[in-house]
């Protein structure tokens, strides 16, 4: 006959979520034999007891006889905007305890990437993903923002190190030349982090492919009228036409940035001069 000595205790179960996101806070106690005679969430910066309503869900749980336990939880119904901290309080008349205080962290994280990007089809190019004040490190994966679909193999994930004095973690993707080569013009990538607090979050990168002319390339700025002819980096801001140099402008037709038309400018026609 095997005898099993049970012994008290109260786990907290934190969580990270975005800020004003849902989230669910859990109590786990143990080593009872019977329901708990109270349980109870307070806001633990003033200990002041929390109620059913808009704001919170108070569920004190039941009894679990196959593994002597009982799971207390509060729901945060619209999340919070900064790290805070929960209590929850359980009373035991088997184990004579009375408003038993544990303490339940709900931190916030965020995660930043660049909305829009252009690239060059003439080298690799790698999107970046920041996850910024969670407590510890973060599962990061790509995918195709349009299907949803995981990427091919020749795309390079880094999940990033770590940094506990910062709380941050750099997730890349490295897209190869090859694979640029066959995206169309515009493409949406998405990073999904997952924490193991239970916390989600997902960004989108929008990918604009720069043709690679080599160095056969002239960038014209289009405004409202045709602008000057340049070489080198253009503004994100400005509207943007790829030209190879042996092109010549003359009359009227659309010109698309990003894919949508936006203005009218003149027509393009290939030449044979400079």
């Amino acid at each position: 006959m095997t005898l099993t000595t049970l012994t008290f205790a109260v786990e907290p179960k934190p969580m990270e979520v975005k800020e004003a996101t849902p989230a669910v806070l859990s109590c786990v106690i143990t080593g009872i034999t019977e329901v708990l005679s109270a349980a109870s969430w307070t806001d633990s910066s003033s200990d002041v007891a929390l109620t059913d309503g808009d704001d919170f869900t108070i569920v004190a749980g039941t009894y679990d006889p196959g593994s002597n336990s009982q799971t207390t939880t509060l729901t945060v119904t619209n999340g919070v905007s900064a790290d805070s901290t929960f209590s929850c309080k359980v009373s035991s008349t088997e184990w004579i305890k009375v408003d038993e205080k544990t303490l339940v962290a709900l931190n916030v994280f965020g995660v930043t990437t660049v909305v829009n990007r252009t690239v060059s089809a003439s080298e690799d190019a790698v999107l970046s993903c920041t996850v910024e004040g969670a407590s510890q490190i973060a599962e990061v994966a790509w995918v195709d923002g349009s299907t949803e679909e995981p990427l091919p193999g020749t795309y390079v994930i880094a999940q990033g190190a770590y940094s506990e004095t910062s709380e941050l973690q750099v997730a890349t993707l490295t897209i190869p030349k090859t694979a640029l080569e066959t995206l169309s013009n515009t493409s949406v990538f998405r990073c999904d982090v997952q924490l193991p607090g239970g916390g989600v979050a997902a960004r989108e990168i929008t990918v604009y492919v720069e043709p690679d002319y080599g160095s056969d390339k002239t960038w014209i700025i289009v405004g409202g009228v045709l602008g000057a002819l340049v070489v080198g980096v253009v503004a994100a801001a400005a509207v943007i036409l790829y030209l190879k140099k042996t092109t010549r402008v003359t009359a009227a037709v659309n010109v698309e940035q990003r894919g949508e038309t936006i203005c009218i400018a003149n027509e393009v026609q290939e030449h044979s001069g400079a």
